[in-house]
């Protein structure tokens, strides 16, 4: 695996930055304090990440915990202020998703109904493609069912089971939707075997969180595949499940443990290899799903240094999900994977040169405006 990489990824709630790996660490105090109710001191060490480094990430993601804290005690002006404050910096996309939707559950829970409104509209039509939006609605959803409100949750839960088909998310809002009496569940053994599997990997937050023997959760993947062929909702727990590996190797790398962090992308990319076998052809169905996994599976492969996997995965989510939010990436890191077997001598100059060019000309030509075609431009530039 290489050891020197700098990640900035927000999965699942969890930012991961290594350039500040101290300010990690004093989230992670924080979040100690407050579940321990000791909301003083929690407050201390957001107001100190919030204080001496105002323009990053960590600060905001310290004025959603503090907002959050806020609210259970019944500070709601205080929350909303901060919730406002992250939704004015230029955090970047992943940030201000995880605000709305915090600040759309303050609004529930304060009657403040056509507020939250708004803000589910906006979050529908502005953050559509979103890795992070399905779980978003679902946590205002839930928020919905806890105020008593039926009808907002209903529109939640049916809008994310028909627009996110595939995901974990779509799942557990089905699950609702078939508690309320409003759909009905067409195979209850699968159901129950996803969601015992779900229960047994737990949400991977920090590195203290304890995930199960990879041998087991394969073995419980692979009866699920078997035994629920066709099922809706399999790929969703497929990734949620190598998901939680990813993350819990990202934090590991962020904290400098290699070798702990090699060892679960190792267990990520086997769950991953299930998805790119069992659900190839879910692109056409799945698209916003299977363009995910892709990205990551990709991702997984790079860091373990199996480039030929990593562009095949890379090429799969250009070739099936080109109008995927990450497909431009996807062309990227083929020409960054290129790069890295020269360098690792598997091979030559000429041949990454030829193949890099291919690539990189693709992406310029199919996404012009994404992120990596001005890199993509001068490199093109400085090979003709």
């Amino acid at each position: 695996m290489r050891r020197k990489t700098v990640l900035t990824l927000f999965l699942c709630g969890v930012m991961i930055n290594a350039g500040f790996a101290d300010l990690s660490d004093q989230l992670d105090q924080g979040l100690e304090y407050k579940k321990a109710g000791n909301y003083s001191q929690a407050e201390t060490i957001y107001q100190d990440i919030i204080t001496n480094n105002p323009q990053s990430h960590y600060a905001a993601n310290a004025k959603i915990n503090l907002a959050r804290m806020y609210k259970k005690t019944g500070r709601y002006s205080e929350a909303e202020t901060l919730y406002q404050q992250v939704l004015a910096s230029e955090t970047g996309a992943n940030t201000a998703v995880e605000a709305q939707k915090h600040l759309a559950i303050l609004y529930v829970a304060t009657n403040r109904d056509s507020e939250a409104g708004l803000i589910v509209n906006e979050l529908k039509t502005g953050f559509s493609g979103h890795i992070d939006l399905p779980g978003s609605l679902n946590g205002i959803a839930r928020a919905y069912q806890r105020a008593g409100k039926e009808i907002q949750a209903k529109e939640i839960y049916q809008y994310i089971d028909s627009e996110y088909g595939g995901w974990f998310y779509a799942f557990a809002a089905h699950k609702k939707l078939v508690d309320m009496g409003v759909a009905t569940e067409t195979n209850a053994g699968a159901s129950a075997a996803i969601e015992q599997l779900a229960n047994k990997i737990p949400h991977v937050t920090n590195t203290d969180v304890v995930l199960p023997d990879i041998g087991e959760v394969l073995s419980d993947i692979n009866r699920l595949v078997t035994n629920y062929a066709g099922y809706p909702y399999l790929p969703g727990i497929v990734y949620r499940a190598a998901q939680q590996y990813y993350v819990m190797a990202s934090l590991l790398e962020v904290k400098g443990l290699g070798s702990e962090a090699e060892a679960y992308y190792q267990k990520a990319g086997s769950i991953y290899d299930v998805f790119v076998s069992e659900f190839s052809g879910s692109a056409s169905q799945f698209p916003h799903l299977a363009g995910f996994a892709y990205d990551f599976a990709g991702s997984c492969y790079k860091q373990l240094g199996q480039y030929q996997k990593s562009i095949a995965s890379y090429q799969k989510l250009a070739n099936d999900c080109p109008g995927h939010p990450m497909a431009w990436n996807g062309l990227a890191m083929i020409g960054r994977n290129y790069k890295l077997m020269e360098k690792a001598g598997v091979i030559s100059t000429t041949e990454a040169q030829i193949n890099t060019k291919a690539v990189y000309e693709q992406l310029v030509s199919n996404y012009p405006d994404c992120k990596a075609a001005k890199m993509a431009g001068s490199w093109l530039n400085q090979y003709k």
